[in-house]
């Protein structure tokens, strides 16, 4: 699993297609988790910046996350919420 740091979480925020690195989202997703909020807000963010990058591979993903995982449900809509922000604008 990919280590993230808050040095990982701004090169998250940059909108770019990070689909290569297979395990990316998975390790953000894990980090939903994180006893601290900041870490999960942080998560969050970085999760719906990465589904801007390919939002044809990643959106179909939160979206089926946010339909099958209550527990999760908060903080994936708060990830689509980035993905419609990143359209509007």
């Amino acid at each position: 699993m990919l280590f993230l740091t808050s040095h990982y979480f701004i090169l998250l925020t940059l909108n770019r297609d990070l689909s290569a690195h297979a395990d990316i989202y998975q390790s953000v997703l894990h980090l939903f988790s994180a006893p601290s909020e900041e870490v999960k807000s942080a998560a969050a963010f970085a999760l719906g910046n990465i589904s801007v990058g390919n939002v044809r591979k990643y959106l179909p993903i939160v979206i089926s996350e946010i339909k099958n995982d209550p527990k999760k449900r908060y903080l994936l809509l708060h990830a689509l919420k980035e993905v419609r922000f990143a359209y509007v604008s």
